[in-house]
């Protein structure tokens, strides 16, 4: 079992260290990786826990650690200072913000440039935007489109992301500035 888990460690850190720049936190995900592994092991979901099975469940740790802490907002000192500052200037409401690549920008300024993108889509495109959002299915928009799904898929993935590129755009154009923020 020890040699077991050396060959576990072993392949966790090769997945990690190209990936992860904290030292100490290639670490947690290493150790991590190798208490799933265990964990599935001696569950019996697997009988022998391989190379592949432990990249999976390190890219799964990681993703994991990236979702959780990509949409972390701006981070607050102190609430009492929050609470402090809202007494002091009540005028003053402090905007949501949104994450869009790297940075976070203001929520209202991001709902503006959507809007204005959204509009100037094509039109094939725009349909296939406005049955997704009302919560069509897949296969119900291939139904009523005449595609196969996976089309429906492809288009949605291609539209998305030069959306998302429309916005940024949109958003330099305005010279809008993204909101710093703290990472704690």
């Amino acid at each position: 079992m020890e040699q077991e888990i050396a060959e576990w460690r072993d392949c966790a850190t090769r997945y990690f260290v190209p990936r992860v720049a904290d030292v100490h936190l290639v670490e947690d995900f290493v150790q991590e990786t190798c208490l799933r592994a265990w964990i599935s092991q001696r569950d019996g979901r697997i009988d022998r826990v391989g190379g592949a099975w432990i990249i999976g469940i390190s890219w799964r740790a990681l993703a994991q650690h990236r979702r959780r802490f990509a949409t972390r907002a701006t981070a607050v000192v102190c609430e009492t200072d929050v609470r402090h500052s809202i007494d002091l200037f009540p005028q003053c409401r402090r905007e949501r913000s949104i994450r869009i690549g790297d940075e976070d920008y203001p929520l209202s300024k991001v709902l503006a440039a959507l809007d204005r993108c959204v509009r100037s889509m094509p039109a094939k495109r725009r349909g296939l935007f406005e049955l997704r959002m009302v919560g069509a299915s897949l296969e119900t928009i291939a139904r009523q489109t005449g595609l196969s799904v996976n089309v429906v898929k492809l288009r949605l993935y291609r539209g998305r992301r030069a959306l998302r590129e429309a916005i940024l755009a949109s958003l330099r154009e305005e010279e809008v500035d993204a909101i710093p923020t703290i990472e704690t």
